[in-house]
């Protein structure tokens, strides 16, 4: 059947438009019908009559009405929701808004090489004109009734100019309608798809060049939509931690706002986390890395090893950035919920001085802190640029016996005094092996909350 639309006043109802044509009905009439048909929306749960109300009748009464627009949306007719599967429209089809028919002409516009603009908008009416004067490409829509949905009245998609647009700056392809298009590829956290892909992907739809600035608004408008912006994402921040604390037993959860009132700094611990943490070994990897979100800010990430040498996660910290103030605070909780074993704990990190300052302050001799060999090594490359340096420190970095330390450090020594120099301001205790002062479970580098870092990376 196709959508009637039905016109009442208070004594009588006319049949503006069905598939039968145009015919006339009484108020007694309407009483035969099924109430469900007379509708002002796509739910059908409002039916409406005007008139007198009758003794025992429960429809509701509708006053001062002159005219009102009831739509049947009845199969086959549909609504369409969604640019997906739209390659075209046609007269008839009824659009959920005035937003969608314009992003499904939009995406039109752009695959055929062409341009439009706005003849006409308003509650009511939208219309669609090409942009080339001498052209007849029109589309028509009219809204239906009181409600949101848009109908194609009218639609002639025949072209009579020249499709040879410029493909740089199209006028449709603003941030907005690229955001709709490339949503669906943003759904799934696990796909890396990035702006260049952007770029490339709008390139080979439709043929339209874009800036990187534009590609970038339109990924952040895309992700917004799909996870809510980053403001939203704050606001709901400490409902989310009620929440994880009631679902997850023992969990220990902490929000640090600033004298303004703002997010500060956050603390997660899980409840499994903490029970599991007296099986694990005394051994804690540290690692912050930044996030690239609207409000630029730091991850910090805790771990340990169990008993089968598997990465035990421990606890998580978002800060503004990496400074003294931001780990204090951060392994300040950490001692807090894990409190201390009754051996030395051994905490590993790279070479970052706020680190070491706080496991001073904060762990003082319960805690031995070791430098992770891997960003030391790093270091050096960056310093010296001298081949055959970082082997030899490295060597020297694993040796068991202090005989073989001395031996590879000669040889650095040898390759070059400076580089020997340089590597021995640092206390050898804190990355060489054979001088550890507590155990370090052969943690020589901090790539296990690095690992960590990459899986979260995803999510």
């Amino acid at each position: 059947m196709c959508p009637i639309i039905v016109e009442i006043d208070a004594n009588e109802a006319s049949v503006a438009a069905s598939s039968q044509g145009s015919s006339r009905i009484t108020e007694s009439n309407v009483e035969k019908e099924d109430a469900n048909r007379l509708c002002i929306n796509e739910n059908k749960e409002i039916p409406i009559f005007s008139g007198q109300k009758r003794k025992n009748d429960k429809r509701p009464l509708l006053l001062n009405a002159a005219k009102i627009f009831c739509l049947e949306l009845s199969s086959p007719q549909q609504i369409i929701r969604a640019v997906d599967g739209v390659d075209d429209v046609e007269v008839g089809m009824v659009f959920e808004s005035k937003k969608l028919i314009k992003l499904c002409m939009s995406m039109i516009a752009m695959e055929g090489s062409f341009q439009f603009k706005t003849q006409k908008s308003d509650g009511m009416n939208f219309w669609l004109k090409c942009d080339q004067e001498d052209c007849t490409w029109l589309m028509k829509a009219r809204s239906l009734g009181k409600t949101k949905m848009f109908k194609i009245t009218k639609y002639d998609k025949v072209h009579k100019c020249s499709v040879d647009i410029v493909k740089s700056n199209h006028k449709q392809a603003t941030s907005s309608v690229i955001s709709e298009f490339i949503k669906p590829k943003l759904l799934d956290p696990n796909v890396q798809y990035g702006i260049n892909n952007i770029i490339q992907d709008v390139k080979q739809k439709f043929g339209v060049n874009m800036s990187y600035e534009k590609a970038w608004r339109a990924r952040v408008e895309a992700l917004d939509d799909i996870r809510d912006s980053s403001e939203d994402s704050f606001r709901l921040l400490p409902r989310y931690l009620h929440a994880l604390e009631n679902q997850n037993p023992g969990t220990i959860t902490r929000i640090e706002k600033d004298e303004h009132d703002r997010f500060k700094y956050m603390f997660v611990a899980y409840g499994a986390s903490i029970t599991g943490w007296k099986y694990c070994r005394p051994l804690i990897v540290v690692d912050g890395t930044f996030l690239k979100g609207k409000y630029k800010s730091t991850l910090f990430v805790d771990c340990a090893k169990d008993g089968n040498n598997g990465i035990f996660p421990l606890a998580f910290g978002v800060g503004d950035w990496e400074n003294n103030l931001s780990w204090e605070w951060f392994m300040s909780r950490l001692k807090e919920t894990f409190g201390n074993r009754n051996e030395v704990l051994c905490i590993v990190s790279d070479r970052h001085q706020s680190i070491e300052r706080v496991i001073n302050l904060v762990f003082k001799e319960i805690a031995f802190h070791g430098v992770c060999t891997f960003h030391f090594k790093q270091n050096i490359k960056a310093r010296f640029k001298k081949a055959g340096a970082r082997e030899f420190f490295e060597s020297a970095a694993r040796a068991y016996r202090k005989e073989d330390f001395d031996y590879f450090m000669a040889k650095l020594g040898e390759l070059s005094p400076k580089i020997r120099e340089y590597v021995l301001e640092e206390d050898p205790r804190r990355w060489a092996r054979c001088f550890y002062p507590c155990r370090r479970y052969n943690a020589q580098t901090s790539n296990i909350a690095e690992s960590m870092n990459s899986a979260l990376k995803k999510s």
